[in-house]
Parts: structure tokens; C-alpha cells; sequence
């Protein structure tokens, strides 16, 4: 489709290079002396043969599809064509540029109507139709196809003929160097307000265009214009080495067609993003994923790597991607696509390994030694009260030590009600925004807030039942699929008995005991420990968590 509207849009430069040429051609042969034509035999009053050719011309022009911008800047152009010759000559080029603009508006219209329509039926067919009412909907569309953010960047090129010499080809855009604008936080987004039509656009830039053209053929003419001058300024620069719009009327005019070739694309995709996120919506889709096509720009990849997004906070096509982005947004189908990391989805005791149970059995006694060496660190009273400040700071910045001390990631409360229930867990406390957003707190009182590691149970009822008394809040979680657990019996057992490989004699008290569980532990990157009789699960590596919100 691209490729047939980019087609027809070159057929209008093709015409309206011809219209020019044979006409101002007609002029030259009329007015030339020796075969140059100057200012001078111009600027003289229209004659019965000027006013005769200009009547040519306009009759030559198809006006039955003319918007009243046409017609009104074509009123005005015949009006100026009346003064002079001169101005007859300009006026023949402003009509042929007012044809080709009108008809590429028309162009633009006509391919964004059926993009539109032909999206609004694979649509239809994809997801459904289902309370969708065919007459509303094409409203709604258009209407929020018309609208984009207050403060996007101005993405039209300089059209002047001062702006580039060469044809700049676009392919996915120019932006693959800028960051994303942040797609959440709505509240901070810009507001909404009506786009500028791409008919203003193009008016605007066609009467600039209008405006060097006419300039460059004065300038020949005050040269002494030959045929070959005029013929030369009319030829086509296939060669971009050659292209130079500041000087070649036929350039210059060819300089509309990359801006044009864009605005298609452009219209396009903007058409398609907004008739699938009316889809979206009316089919209750709340989470989409951003997909980039083949070959995309460092803009987009990077968009497509923070999601997924709510739908009403999605970036949109293509306000805020760039001009001919060609990607696109997908429902958000799985549970994991619909969060920035990897939920567990399956029983919490899946997670546990018996990988870091065979791995105790390689430790060294170097390693015995550094980690006993690390729990005789001055601990006062810390047989009696191994849950005491000096014991609780020690395993804070060895967790720290280790990275254990990322605050957890967050989801809404309907993603966790996505969330299979043997991959939940909970807890009751009344401390619930430090464990979110605080210090990492650590002890091995078993009845603490803070617990040997933080508490918590995959039975609800249990907690319900037994912490939810009080002040204490209940802290809907589930894991990461990376999490490492092990089971706590075995992982306790395996520890013991390689220390007893190189210190049979030792014993150590149950404190202590527990002091060297959990400093192997996370030593050995272990991020909790489950005990399926107590429906427990203690993580120590608290950005393992992720807690709906």
C-alpha cells in the first residue's frame, strides 16, 4: 500500500513538472528574442494570446475535487495573473503547485479512510466486534487520530529551499538517537489537544514552495533566460550528488515528495494505533505490549523494553515514537507480560533446589573458617539474645555484602488476582511500607515484625488467623521465577555436616547453629528457605519479593 499511494503521489510531480514546462515553454516561444527572454519583455501588460493561454490552462486542470483552500488560493493566484506577463508566468507555476497539493491531500485522506477501515475489519475479525457499533467507532477513531500530545516536538523537515540540497531518505525515521518519553505517570503526561490537519501542513509548506519557485524563475529571468536555462531548471536530478533545490525548480518541487512519502506512513500507522487501542479498549483489554518492527530505531527498541504498559498510558504512533514508525502494540496475554519481571506461576515449593544442598558439600575449610570467623565478631549477650542490634546489623551488611537489599518490585492488585494461588504468598505487619520501600531489616526472632529474614506463608487462612490482629495489615507477594529456595531441614543438615568434616569435635550451640545456616545461605546465593510443615517461606534476598500494590 506504501508503495502504490508513494507511486501515485510521484505521478502528481510527473504532472505537475509537465504542466509548468509546457506552458512557461509556450511563453518562451511566444516572447523570446534570440532565444533568450528576459525581465524586461515580461513586465508588460497581458495581452487577447496571454489571456487566451492562460484560459488553457486553467481549463486543463481537473477543479471537481478542489477543496476551498484550493480554490480560494487559485481565486487569489487569478486575480495576481491579470497584472503582468510576469505574473502570469508565476501564476501558471502556482497553479500547478496548487493542483499537486490539493490532489496529495486528497491522496493522504483517501489512503488514512481506508487504512482505517481495512484495520477496523481485521480487528473485527482478530478480537471481535462484540457491542461495537461500526458508525461510533469510525467517530471515535478519527476523533482520536485528530488529537496528540500539547507538546510534541515539531517533526516536519525545513521545506525551504535553504533547508538541505539533497533528498533525505527517511526510512524508519530520524529520531533512533532520543529517549522515550515516559509512557506511565499520566498525571505528568502532556494533555491532549487538536492536531494542526495535514491539509494546513501541506498548504503551508506548498506556499513556501510556491514562493521559491517563483523566485527562481524571476532570477532567470533576469539572467536572460534561454530554453536550455528554463528546460535545465525543469529536468529532473536523479543523482542526489546533483539534487539542489536552490537552484532547479524541478528539485525543488520533487522536495514535497519525502515529505509527503512520510506524511502517508505516517497518517497510516497513526490510523492503525488508534483504531487498535479502540479495539483494545472495548474488548477489555487493559495491558499491551510494545512490538517493534524488523530493523527498528534505538528509540523504539528501547520503548518496547519497558513494557508492558496500561493501554491508556501506551506510547501512541506516532506522537510518541517518531515520523514513518511502522511498530505497533499487542495485547498483553500471559501474567508475565503483563509485569517488568518474571513472576513464579507455579507452587511456591517449585522454587525449591537441591542444587545449593550439593553445593555445601564443596565448601572448604578456608570457607568454614571465614564465615565462623564472621559470626565471632563482637556480639554482646548474643547466645541469650541472638536477635539483638549487633546480630541484626552484622547480617544486614553481609546480606547488603551480597546485594539482598533491592527493594521488591510492585504490581497492582489485579495483576496479583492473576496470579495462580499456590504461587502466592502473605504476610501480616504493620510495617508493610518498610518492607517495601525501607532499610533491610534482619532477625531470627521467630516472632519479631521482622523475622529470620521476612516471614511469610503461602496459606492465607493461616495468616489471617494468626497475624492479622492489631495494626497488622496483610502484604499480598509472590516470588520472582529466579528465586532460589531451598528446603530448610536439608540445606541446615548438609551445612552442619561439613563443618564437621574438618572440626568433628565442634559443637555449636542452636544460636549459633542458625548463625551459620544463614550466613552459608546467602554466601551461597541462596535466596530463602521453605518449610512445607509450617507453610513458611523466610526470603532473605528481599528483591526476590514482588508485592501488589
Amino acid at each position: 500500500m506504501d508503495d502504490k499511494s508513494s507511486k501515485q503521489s510521484d505521478q502528481y510531480y510527473d504532472e505537475a513538472l509537465a504542466y509548468i514546462s509546457n506552458h512557461l515553454t509556450e511563453f518562451f516561444a511566444h516572447y523570446a528574442v534570440a532565444n533568450n527572454l528576459t525581465l524586461t519583455q515580461v513586465n508588460q501588460r497581458v495581452s487577447k494570446w496571454d489571456l487566451a493561454q492562460w484560459q488553457v490552462c486553467i481549463d486543463e486542470l481537473e477543479t471537481d475535487d478542489w477543496l476551498p483552500e484550493a480554490k480560494k488560493k487559485a481565486k487569489a493566484i487569478g486575480i495576481i495573473a491579470g497584472i503582468s506577463v510576469q505574473s502570469m508566468m508565476t501564476a501558471i507555476v502556482g497553479m500547478a503547485v496548487i493542483n499537486m497539493v490539493n490532489k496529495r491531500i486528497n491522496l493522504i485522506s483517501d489512503r488514512a479512510t481506508i487504512d482505517r477501515k481495512d484495520e477496523m475489519d481485521r480487528m473485527g475479525k482478530l478480537i471481535g466486534n462484540k457491542g461495537i457499533d461500526a458508525k461510533k467507532a469510525d467517530k471515535a477513531i478519527i476523533k482520536a487520530a485528530s488529537k496528540e500530545k500539547a507538546k510534541e516536538p515539531d517533526n516536519q523537515p525545513k521545506n525551504s529551499s535553504n533547508s538541505s540540497n539533497k533528498p533525505q531518505q527517511t526510512g524508519d525515521g530520524n529520531s533512533d538517537e532520543e529517549k522515550p518519553k515516559p509512557a506511565k505517570k499520566t498525571s505528568e503526561e502532556p494533555k491532549e489537544v487538536d492536531r494542526p490537519t495535514v491539509s494546513n501542513r501541506l498548504w503551508i509548506d506548498g506556499d513556501q514552495m510556491m514562493n521559491d519557485l517563483e523566485n527562481m524563475l524571476l532570477d532567470m529571468l533576469k539572467g536572460n533566460m534561454s530554453l536550455e536555462d528554463l528546460r535545465d531548471s525543469l529536468r529532473e536530478h536523479v543523482n542526489p550528488d546533483q539534487f539542489d533545490p536552490s537552484k532547479s525548480m524541478a528539485d525543488r518541487l520533487r522536495q514535497q515528495n519525502y515529505i509527503i512519502d512520510r506524511l502517508i506512513r505516517s497518517e497510516s500507522a497513526r490510523m492503525k494505533d488508534r483504531t487498535n487501542d479502540y479495539y483494545y479498549k472495548k474488548n477489555g483489554i487493559k495491558y499491551v505490549n510494545f512490538v517493534c518492527e524488523p530493523n527498528a530505531c534505538k528509540k523504539c527498541l528501547s520503548i518496547s523494553a519497558g513494557g508492558p504498559y496500561l493501554l491508556d498510558e501506551a506510547p501512541k504512533i506516532t506522537d510518541d515514537t517518531h515520523p514513518n514508525c511502522r511498530c505497533g502494540k499487542v495485547p498483553a496475554m500471559d501474567i508475565n507480560d503483563y509485569l517488568s519481571v518474571d513472576i513464579n506461576s507455579g507452587k511456591v515449593s517449585d522454587l525449591v533446589s537441591n542444587s545449593p544442598v550439593e553445593n555445601v558439600k564443596g565448601l572448604t575449610k578456608h570457607d568454614i573458617d571465614s564465615y565462623i570467623e564472621m559470626l565471632n565478631k563482637p556480639l554482646s549477650e548474643a547466645n541469650k539474645y541472638p536477635f539483638n542490634d549487633n546480630y541484626r546489623q552484622n547480617m544486614i551488611d553481609f546480606a547488603k555484602k551480597h546485594g539482598y537489599d533491592r527493594s521488591p518490585a510492585k504490581m497492582t492488585r489485579d495483576e496479583f488476582d492473576r496470579i495462580p494461588n499456590e504461587a502466592k504468598i502473605y504476610r501480616g505487619t504493620n510495617r508493610d511500607e518498610q518492607l517495601i520501600n525501607g532499610e533491610l531489616e534482619y532477625s531470627i526472632q521467630g516472632s519479631s515484625l521482622n523475622g529470620r529474614g521476612i516471614y511469610f506463608s503461602d496459606s492465607l487462612s493461616d495468616v489471617q488467623n494468626k497475624y492479622l490482629d492489631g495494626d497488622n495489615r496483610l502484604v499480598n507477594a509472590a516470588l520472582r521465577s529466579d528465586t532460589v529456595l531451598v528446603d530448610k531441614t536439608d540445606f541446615q543438615k548438609a551445612v552442619m555436616d561439613r563443618v564437621h568434616d574438618f572440626y568433628p569435635e565442634l559443637f555449636m550451640n542452636p544460636a549459633n547453629g542458625t548463625l551459620l545456616f544463614d550466613a552459608v545461605a546467602i554466601g551461597s546465593g541462596v535466596d530463602g528457605w521453605y518449610n512445607s510443615k509450617g507453610n513458611k517461606v523466610v526470603i532473605v534476598n528481599r528483591g526476590k519479593l514482588v508485592i501488589a500494590r
